[in-house]
């Protein structure tokens, strides 16, 4: 499945090119810190679902696991202490995108309908995964946000931990600008799966955005110009 696209950035170049010229800013490092902001923006912009609203409609309720041996304390470990237990309509959810959706589920949750034991199990990390993926598409920036932060761009983002390089948000990537001549450009790529359908008008308006930041300060500087030939 393709999930590529790609936006036209011709008249963004232009208003870029011009605005460094008239501010002498070094080309390198005003166009690995313009395509970050490009990034911080539509992640900014990029809807993320709730994730308790997700749990709701998955028909699932949340629980903590106790303690064996009567005592009804909770377990002290972290790791897999809350856990998801599906009404019947949640377990009929799980086993629909099984069969008809799998391509929208981890592998390891694909196959025929379950039923008992092996259903609880499953669903639970059925529900954990598709809490996880609220923040996926905008997660797939992290990568490439890196990159420039390697750069020394500054940059500020909510998610702290970058996702795994085994997943489609954990493969996007950032090529920064570098000194070649009279040819000077940056890369950058979000592959999360679904970032198609969800990332394209964010990514617009971040272009818009900066692109209109870079013409309000050119045409300040014209309107000082203008002044100045005035007296």
């Amino acid at each position: 499945m393709d999930n590529s696209f790609k936006l036209d950035t011709k008249d963004f170049n232009q208003t870029i090119d011009r605005y460094i010229k008239l501010r002498n800013a070094d080309y390198l490092t005003e166009v690995n810190r313009r395509a970050a902001n490009i990034i911080m923006k539509a992640m900014q912009y990029t809807t993320r679902t709730n994730p308790d609203k997700v749990v709701s409609e998955l028909g699932a309720i949340q629980q903590v696991r106790r303690l064996k041996g009567g005592a009804g304390r909770e377990t002290k470990a972290k790791k897999n202490r809350d856990f998801y237990k599906g009404i019947p309509a949640g377990y009929k959810i799980f086993n629909w995108r099984r069969r008809f959706r799998p391509q929208s589920l981890p592998p390891g949750l694909r196959g025929k309908g379950l039923g008992g034991k092996a259903m609880g199990a499953k669903y639970d990390s059925f529900v954990k995964a598709a809490r996880r993926s609220c923040a996926y598409i905008v997660a797939g920036w992290i990568p490439a946000l890196n990159r420039y932060k390697e750069q020394g761009i500054k940059i500020k983002s909510d998610i702290k931990r970058s996702p795994s390089k085994k997943t489609s948000a954990g493969k996007g990537y950032a090529i920064p600008a570098q000194r070649a001549g009279d040819y000077l450009k940056t890369i950058f790529a979000n592959s999360a799966n679904g970032v198609e359908k969800i990332g394209v008008k964010p990514l617009q308006i971040a272009f818009r955005l900066e692109e209109q930041d870079m013409r309000e300060f050119m045409e300040r500087e014209e309107q000082k110009r203008l002044n100045k030939l005035k007296r």
